[in-house]
């Protein structure tokens, strides 16, 4: 599946991690993603990255 597939920005730069959704075939199911800004620091802690 797509699950922890990025989503990214116009910009390219990543704002989401795919969670779960419905059928992607179908034109009106939701994908659900996880908002990496929330976590940010985070993974920067565990990653020893600094941008």
């Amino acid at each position: 599946g797509d699950s922890g597939g990025p989503l990214y920005n116009t910009d390219n730069i990543l704002i989401g991690i795919t969670s779960w959704g419905d059928d992607c075939r179908a034109v009106h199911a939701p994908g659900v993603y996880m908002d990496v800004t929330l976590v940010t620091d985070w993974i920067r802690n565990i990653t020893d990255i600094c941008d």
